[in-house]
């Protein structure tokens, strides 16, 4: 393995795939070290909600979204392999990674899903939206990680991320455009993923020997453009799509996960980038 490390960092479960999954290919093609970071369990306000797998079996409707994720990860990386399980406690939270091969490691903050910034009343209307801006100063993930202040997010993803970036040379983070006019119509949790790492670079959180390489990407608005990559990659989001929607659609989600994702295929666009020196 390089000594190159890219941090995929967004919002919810299927987001990274989506909008960053062919720069995620490259990484991994490259033999770079690849962390993944999710804000949030994209439970859309249904942490308890129970879905009929295919198998008969039921499934928390988190869960469904956490297993495509992992399933995407094992395609990316060429392995069936599942992943090794283990834990990180940082500043008293207990945060779960998942290692594929030495290679990706996936962390998933699980944060309540904030859709529009408003919340939802099983998860006691929290969001990150209302914590970045002060409208709470507490935030409970679904598994049960107290945040104490935005502050206390905010060092524990620094300090996560900075184990990694300690044994890496050459750092590219990848991350949603926080812009509103070049991302229209993203996800509020998209948004404040984005603002709360430029903040963190901001305070200069990730001191580093070198540069470091920022690229934020676009994702809603990407609908409504064109294809623009080739088509080897345009067969490969495909594939990767399939199997995350193959996995959604065996946990009880509706057929109709294929139709959602397929505006996005083959459509990735850095909006700007910018290097940060050490």
């Amino acid at each position: 393995m390089t000594d190159s490390l890219d941090i995929f960092i967004h919002a919810h479960p299927d987001d990274i795939e989506l909008f960053m999954g062919i720069a995620a290919k490259k990484a991994i093609d490259n033999n770079h070290k690849v962390v993944m970071l999710l804000a949030t369990a994209g439970d859309g306000g249904r942490k308890n909600q129970l879905l009929e797998s295919k198998s008969g079996n039921l499934v928390r409707y988190p869960e469904a979204r956490l297993l495509a994720h992992d399933a995407a990860i094992k395609h990316l990386v060429g392995s069936n392999a599942d992943p090794i399980l283990g834990y990180h406690i940082i500043n008293g939270h207990i945060l779960a990674e998942d290692n594929f091969g030495n290679q990706v490691y996936s962390y998933n903050l699980m944060l309540p899903d904030g859709y529009r910034g408003v919340g939802f009343a099983e998860n006691d209307f929290e969001t990150l939206e209302k914590l970045y801006f002060g409208k709470i100063k507490t935030i409970k993930s679904i598994d049960n990680n107290a945040y104490r202040s935005l502050d206390d997010l905010k060092n524990t993803i620094a300090s996560l991320l900075s184990q990694h970036i300690a044994t890496s040379q050459k750092i590219t983070f990848h991350i949603p455009e926080f812009d509103e006019i070049k991302n229209k119509g993203a996800h509020s949790d998209h948004f404040h993923v984005s603002k709360l790492m430029m903040d963190l670079f901001s305070e200069k959180a990730f001191i580093k020997e070198g540069e470091v390489e920022v690229r934020l990407y676009s994702d809603y608005i990407n609908a409504s453009k064109p294809i623009n990559v080739s088509p080897e990659m345009e067969r490969f989001h495909r594939d990767l799509n399939d199997i995350m929607d193959d996995v959604l659609i065996a946990n009880g989600r509706p057929e109709n996960v294929r139709t959602l994702h397929l505006a996005f295929l083959a459509k990735e666009y850095i909006t700007s980038s910018f290097v940060m020196g050490g």
